[in-house]
């Protein structure tokens, strides 16, 4: 790698190089338990022979950043950094998860960046960087556009003549080869294993054999598993919560669904579901490895009993293996101090601290140097008002790990209940410092300074808490009150009150309910969206009628067509006996991913666009959507009725569904271009002059009611529940 990085700098035209040094990870993975000082269970001739990998892997390294810096010359600026760090001492793990990314319980989330050139300052800190920062920096440094949907932002704080900010929407829509699929070549977000059946079953594809089929359902796995972390990180539970509901479902051996799911719960305040959660997952996890126990001990026979069959000398004994109530009795033993924890996190959510506090002693006995495991027992003597005790716990959390943020955070609150409000700023700014992104740090800094009398200092706070959380009420409420009474800044304020209305009218998109086999999409979706295109001219407007095929989109289209509004059709695909009235529907629309125009011959007509094409809209244009909600059995028994598929287990498909149509109804509250009524078929059916005066209401239109009832035929209703 470094060789072909500097070749390219010798012998190429450049202007930006970026080079991906993945060596000291492998250093430090393979030797870091070698790296000084010596700890208690490693064997010490491995520590003797391998002690000086990991530093030697580092001076390596410099070898070949100076021979970088010596191509780049003074005039280029250089950038170094990295995803994360490592843990070199006693918070090093002694043993890893089993799971892919087990080996990440290694890493300190505490990463390094370094600049250096001709517009960077020297000797100088940059705070709260992310990974996320380093493309934004780079494009200002070229006098290129960030773009609004970025997370990240430039490091404005590192150069010494700030330089002048751009910002477009997003780099998605810059046309130009940067080196992605084509929109319409991108894999679908969905395609997970369910779909792989689907088109099986449709017979696109053959089907894969056994060996194949297996890695793929465990990619499919580990891919939603991951995708959930991400929402995860972002504090985004709308969306990790059904890809971790299916995955617990399908896996509940696998504890580490179970315990994160259990965690979204108690973000969410369903300590009940998390309780469950929990207790399942215990005793999933514990049978698995009962299982694990005996099948080691099978292999560890089936190696000697191969050694006795060549002859060779047998030195060591196997131990007999003790019976199953035995072995379950020595895994809790073993699990108790992390067992107790999670049950103590649960009575701790459910305000009830001193319960928490009999679970984490029981944890403190067996296992004192538990992570995390004081930070919880300092927000439990919180919650109780026994400051003395939870800034003691803190401190014991700082001493086994004096990087926390959690833990210098947590003392921080403490300080604030103390009123040593000087106290309580510094061990909040060290927490913030550490990890920038924490809006509840955040929250409480601005309250210590806001006592000391730094009313800008805490705005500062206050506003950047409500950047990482805009629905962070009770820091709008703050920054309200602090802009009217101290800082004279009444357009701020009035800003931050808008801020609060709007939390109040839109409920927050993370709290959704849990989807169960038994529920109809029309119990676990908002009936209809905030008014968000009152006068716009109707003739500007596009309505679309969308959701799953066979949901009723075909009858709705007649309906509007019946009550007098247009339809874009172009009638290539012509009515059959599964839809004997016609499909209304439109051949370019199919192709939305790639081509959008013909969302141009739209405006002021009805067109059908089936729900996972949504997020491919023009945003260009405005959308009143009808969303056509059926019982999920009924979709796929009408589906499977026209493959001739009657019989076949729909189960996967309809989780597969579900999920989808959580994720397409959490991007359609963000859309501001867009309302949305979401229409029960059933309800449709049985009382369609109740539901078409809904439907009249929301499109601002009179519909010729008479005509419109006509259309309904009870007849067509076959595939019923």
């Amino acid at each position: 790698m470094h060789a072909a990085a500097t070749w390219i700098m010798e012998n190429q035209e450049w202007d930006f190089l970026a080079v991906y040094y993945d060596a000291i990870d492998h250093y430090c993975h393979g030797f870091m338990k070698f790296h000084p000082p010596y700890r208690e269970g490693v064997p010490r001739d491995l520590y003797d022979f391998y002690n000086g990998v990991v530093e030697s892997g580092y001076r390596f390294h410099d070898m070949m950043l100076e021979r970088l810096l010596q191509l780049a010359g003074d005039d280029t600026t250089v950038i170094i950094c990295s995803d994360h760090g490592f843990h070199p001492d006693h918070l090093r793990p002694l043993k890893l998860p089993k799971e892919p990314d087990g080996p990440a319980a290694e890493h300190s989330p505490y990463g390094m960046i370094a600049m250096r050139g001709p517009n960077i300052k020297r000797d100088e800190l940059i705070y709260g960087s992310t990974l996320l920062d380093i493309t934004p920096t780079v494009l200002t440094m070229f006098d290129l556009p960030t773009a609004r949907d970025m997370d990240g932002r430039p490091l404005l704080q590192a150069f010494q003549q700030k330089p002048e900010l751009k910002v477009i929407d997003s780099w998605e829509e810059v046309a130009g080869d940067c080196g992605m699929h084509p929109v319409g070549e991108k894999q679908d977000p969905w395609m997970e294993q369910e779909a792989l059946d689907q088109l099986v079953a449709l017979g696109y594809i053959e089907p894969p054999g056994d060996n194949v089929q297996k890695t793929v359902e465990n990619n499919a796995r580990e891919s939603k598993y991951y995708l959930a972390r991400v929402y995860l990180s972002k504090n985004d539970y709308a969306n990790a919560l059904p890809l971790l509901e299916e995955l617990f479902n399908k896996y509940p051996e696998q504890s580490r669904f179970g315990l994160r799911l259990a965690n979204v719960y108690l973000n969410l305040g369903r300590t009940k579901a998390a309780r469950e959660v929990t207790n399942k997952s215990i005793i999933e996890s514990e049978k698995l490895q009962v299982q694990d126990i005996k099948a080691n001990y099978k292999e560890q026979q089936e190696k000697i009993e191969k050694l006795k069959q060549e002859g060779k000398e047998i030195k060591e004994k196997i131990p007999e293996l003790a019976d199953d109530a035995t072995l379950l009795e020595q895994i809790r033993k073993n699990n108790r101090p992390t067992m107790e924890l999670l049950q103590g996190n649960l009575y701790l959510a459910e305000e009830n601290p001193e319960q928490a506090l009999e679970h984490f002693n029981k944890a403190k006995i067996a296992n004192p140097r538990l992570p995390d495991l004081h930070i919880n027992i300092g927000h439990s003597y919180l919650k109780m008002q026994q400051l003395q005790d939870a800034e003691e716990a803190f401190f014991i959390a700082l001493e086994i790990d004096p990087d926390s943020a959690t833990a210098l955070a947590g003392l921080g609150q403490v300080y604030i209940q103390m009123r040593q409000f000087n106290d309580a700023a510094e061990a909040l700014m060290d927490s913030v410092g550490r990890i920038y992104h924490n809006p509840n740090a955040h929250y409480f800094l601005g309250e210590a300074l806001y006592r000391l009398g730094r009313f800008e200092m805490a705005a500062q706070s206050w506003e950047v808490a409500v950047t990482q959380a805009p629905g962070l009420k009770k820091a709008h409420k703050r920054l309200v009150d602090l802009y009217h009474k101290h800082l004279n800044e009444a357009m701020k304020a009035a800003q931050h009150q808008q801020m609060i209305n709007k939390i109040i009218e839109v409920p927050e998109q993370g709290i959704i309910p849990s989807v169960k086999k038994d529920d109809t999409l029309g119990t676990i979706l908002e009936q209809t969206s905030k008014k968000k295109l009152s006068g716009i001219n109707p003739e500007k407007i596009i309505t679309i009628v969308s959701g799953l095929p066979r949901s009723g989109t075909s009858m709705m289209m007649q309906i509007l067509q019946a009550g007098g509004m247009d339809l874009l059709t172009d009638a290539k695909r012509v009515a059959d006996k599964n839809n004997p009235k016609g499909y209304f529907e439109l051949e370019a629309i199919k192709n939305l991913g790639k081509d959008k125009s013909c969302l141009a011959d739209a405006q002021g007509k009805v067109v059908k666009v089936i729900a996972q094409l949504l997020a491919a809209l023009d945003k260009g244009y405005h959308y009143r959507i009808i969303f056509m909600l059926r019982d999920i059995s009924e979709v796929l028994q009408s589906q499977q009725t026209m493959l001739d598929k009657d019989g076949q287990d729909n189960e996967k498909l309809a989780q597969t569904f579900q999920q989808q149509l959580h994720r397409i109804q959490v991007w359609l509250r963000k859309q501001n271009n867009i309302d949305v009524i979401y229409v029960k078929y059933h309800d449709f059916i049985q009382q369609p002059l109740i539901e078409m005066e809904k439907l009249s209401e929301f499109l601002e239109r009179v519909l010729d009611m008479q005509k419109c009832v006509k259309i309904v035929d009870v007849k067509l209703y076959r595939a019923r529940r």
